[in-house]
């Protein structure tokens, strides 16, 4: 499995200097992670226990470099959900 599927990875590279807006999923408890994605200028919006992910904004070198980190299980766009 990818920890970043295809089309955001094509994005993420073709502008590094854009800001995303993501959800990453961790291994363990996502709070012990906040120091690493500070030191990468990372902005922790929220923190998801019960899923072990964190709602972040980042630029996308930054992002690209996150997607190395041996704890971080997978990285998605973070979309709006809408109810029907």
């Amino acid at each position: 499995m990818k920890k970043v599927d295809a089309e955001l990875l094509e994005r993420l590279k073709a502008d590094p200097e854009a800001d995303f807006r993501l959800i990453v999923k961790t291994e363990g408890e996502p709070g012990q992670y906040l120091t690493c994605l500070q030191a990468l200028g990372i902005e922790v919006r929220r923190k998801f226990r019960l899923t072990r992910s964190l709602a972040i904004t980042a630029r996308a070198e930054a992002a690209l470099q996150l997607a190395d980190e041996a704890w971080v299980e997978k990285i998605e766009e973070d979309q709006i959900v809408r109810t029907m």
